[in-house]
């Protein structure tokens, strides 16, 4: 799919794609692509819903991919070994995995 036909689709959808405001795209420190739709600009404050649950995730396989977590059962904690458990936090929910045995 080319840029052009990528911007007709999304401007054209009736679906899900009809609620993307903006796609930026990096890569080597060089942005590749940058397009917007429903009068946002680059520079646009905007409600990313749970699109930080998909970045982390991303994030999170990285970072098990180079070594850097064990898996995602490693308590997060282990990274932050200062951190005192404040009254009414749990420990076994501080895993980088959503189900913690």
């Amino acid at each position: 799919m080319t840029k052009n036909e990528l911007h007709a689709f999304v401007s054209e959808s009736k679906g899900n794609e009809n609620n993307i405001c903006q796609i930026y795209a990096i890569k080597n420190g060089i942005t590749v692509y940058n397009d917007n739709w429903h009068g946002f600009e680059t520079d646009s404050a905007m409600n990313v819903m749970s699109v930080t649950k998909g970045v982390m995730a991303l994030l999170i396989g990285i970072a098990l991919d180079k070594g850097y977590i064990k898996s995602v059962q490693q308590k997060v904690l282990e990274f932050f070994p200062d951190y005192t458990v404040k009254r009414g936090e749990s420990r076994r929910f501080w895993s980088f995995s959503p189900i913690t045995p």
